[in-house]
């Protein structure tokens, strides 16, 4: 049996050289197999980005901190001490969970969202590298329910306030593609507006006697709990009740009626000639070429808010599969880069931009003006200096170099 082994170029790690290498800071090494930091002793973090405990003096505010979970106390040189939160925790002292990685059959229990009498502004930032479909936001009343969930690599979202039939739209945007994406969905009695990333928000609305959905359960995350997929199979509302990463128990999804699927299908299709139209396909290969898929990452939500408010996962009723924050879900400093005329470069903070000539500032968006000392001038030309009144040429022409 012929045996190989890959030796991999500086920044990539594996078996086949196809999981991009750890940064490691503060002489923190990178583990061959697992990609992940081994710290120095006392130094911790994704990264050992997160500095060592210091016994301080007791008349050092950082004697008698506050901060919780994990978190380190930071003095500064002037002011009050600062909590350094470990990865998914936030807030003055890092009291709030509100980043989340999911594995095959994880979710998070929250408390019910409340009727939709008044409006309701549920905001999520999720990236998910195989999420062709799965549960993103689920909560159902008595009579009917709102739902947000990939299939096919877009958005689908459903409501019914307890009209029949439910109400149905699809994002433009895919977002199964690995990269940080934002959901907001906003219900206020029979409408649902949903909006991904910044585009255009998309509204249905529930027609019929019923003015508001009265949710009676819970609001779920991520996933939902077997007794929840199994009442949303038998009522319709869900197409996929698997874990919003879980591509392991897709085949267990349940399926809807085939009048149902196959409109579902044509919406697709429908999206997709828009996008062949408009010329702006996803192009898979660029996506590879920054992105090391692999089937087995979890899945993330980065925030979580309700009306403008964070979500604590810590007051949850049940969170099981989940971690903690979001490591390895840092995308490339040029990623998203705001370079106008010019070349995105990795920093050791952030990125900078190269410009290219003609073009100054620091993203490359300022035109520059080039001196030239009583350069030629062709003879047509100064005919038309001439004839519009212009006498004498000016020792410095200035050439603006514009698109």
């Amino acid at each position: 049996m012929f045996v190989y082994s890959c030796a991999c170029p500086e920044g990539y790690t594996g078996e086949n050289c196809t999981r991009q290498a750890c940064q490691c800071q503060n002489g923190g090494r990178c583990h061959e197999e697992s990609g992940r930091c081994e710290c120095p002793a006392g130094w911790a973090g994704d990264r050992c980005e997160l500095e060592p405990a210091v016994l301080y003096p007791r008349t050092s505010p950082c004697s008698a901190h506050d901060c919780q979970n994990g978190g380190l106390c930071f003095q500064p040189l002037s002011g009050d001490y600062q909590c350094r939160c470990q990865p998914g925790y936030a807030g003055r002292y890092c009291e709030i969970l509100g980043s989340l990685s999911f594995e095959a059959g994880g979710y998070v229990e929250l408390d019910s969202l409340g009727p939709t009498r008044a409006p309701v502004n549920l905001t999520l930032v999720f990236a998910t590298r195989n999420g062709q479909s799965g549960i993103l936001a689920y909560s159902a009343g008595q009579l009917g329910h709102v739902a947000a969930e990939l299939f096919q690599g877009r958005v689908r979202a459903s409501y019914d306030v307890g009209n029949h039939p439910v109400s149905t739209m699809f994002s433009y945007e895919t977002v199964a593609d690995g990269r940080p994406h934002s959901l907001q969905l906003l219900l206020q009695g029979k409408n649902l507006s949903m909006r991904v990333d910044q585009a255009p928000a998309r509204t249905v609305v529930n027609e019929g006697k019923r003015e508001f959905l009265e949710p009676a359960g819970a609001l779920f995350l991520g996933g939902v709990p077997p007794d929840v997929a199994a009442m949303a199979a038998r009522q319709w509302h869900l197409r996929n009740a698997t874990s919003f990463d879980d591509l392991e128990t897709a085949g267990d999804a349940l399926q809807l009626s085939e009048d149902e699927s196959d409109e579902d299908e044509q919406e697709i299709r429908r999206l997709e000639q828009l996008f062949q139209r408009a010329r702006i396909e996803v192009n898979q290969e660029s996506i590879n070429e920054w992105i090391d898929i692999d089937l087995d990452d979890p899945g993330c939500l980065q925030a979580m808010l309700l009306n403008g408010q964070p979500l604590d996962a810590l007051k949850a009723h049940a969170r099981p599969r989940t971690s903690p924050g979001c490591p390895g879900w840092d995308p490339p400093a040029c990623l998203d880069h705001r370079c106008k005329k010019g070349r995105c470069v990795p920093a050791d903070e952030g990125y900078e931009c190269h410009c290219r000539q003609g073009w100054s500032g620091p993203y490359c968006d300022k035109g520059k003006f080039l001196s030239l000392s009583r350069p030629p001038l062709p003879r047509l030309l100064e005919f038309v200096l001439l004839r519009i009144g212009i006498k004498s040429v000016p020792d410095l022409i200035l050439v603006i170099y514009g698109q």
